[in-house]
């Protein structure tokens, strides 16, 4: 099944907050937030671990087992595939502990066109818990344009938040 039919198909219930921030032919930014019953040590370790809560269906191998996060700058979140193979989904550009990951790359069907992606991962102190937003700004050339594929992509990146806020437990 091509890449492009799997990440824009659409998965589970959105966080609290999501939505396309902007949107145009050549680009766009989504945004997800969420408040969980988990403070930021905690939420910052599930965060590290996305083989224990990305959503298997939007993984090149189909098996959210064969992700890894190598949390440093430069860094890589890559996946494992059979027979040997590796493919890179972003690389930290920024990490600042229990606040904020930043990776560049092109997820997923934008990987194989001429497209670049910052995903920032933030944690903010809220009353009982920690909010956590998940904002992808993604700019390039795509057959068709980008401003189309931009509500699907919203909901694979709150899909992946909703995953997260359910491995820490309950949200609100």
């Amino acid at each position: 099944m091509r890449a492009s039919v799997i990440f824009a198909a659409a998965l589970f219930s959105a966080p609290a907050v999501a939505a396309i921030t902007s949107s145009s032919d050549v680009g766009f930014e989504v945004s997800s937030s969420i408040t969980v019953h988990a403070d930021a040590v905690t939420a910052w370790q599930a965060l590290g671990q996305p083989q224990l809560w990305w959503d298997a269906k939007h993984t090149w191998s189909g098996s959210a087992a064969n992700l890894s996060l190598d949390p440093h700058v430069g860094g890589c979140f890559c996946e494992a595939m059979p027979e040997r193979g590796r493919i890179e989904h972003g690389r930290v550009i920024a990490i600042l502990p229990g606040k904020l990951l930043r990776l560049s790359g092109a997820l997923g069907p934008f990987q194989e066109h001429a497209v670049a992606g910052t995903l920032s991962l933030a944690m903010l102190p809220a009353p009982g818990g920690t909010t956590i937003s998940f904002t992808y700004a993604v700019a390039g050339y795509m057959p068709g344009g980008m401003k189309a594929i931009a509500p699907a992509v919203d909901a694979v990146i709150a899909g992946q938040l909703a995953h997260l806020a359910a491995k820490l437990g309950a949200s609100r």
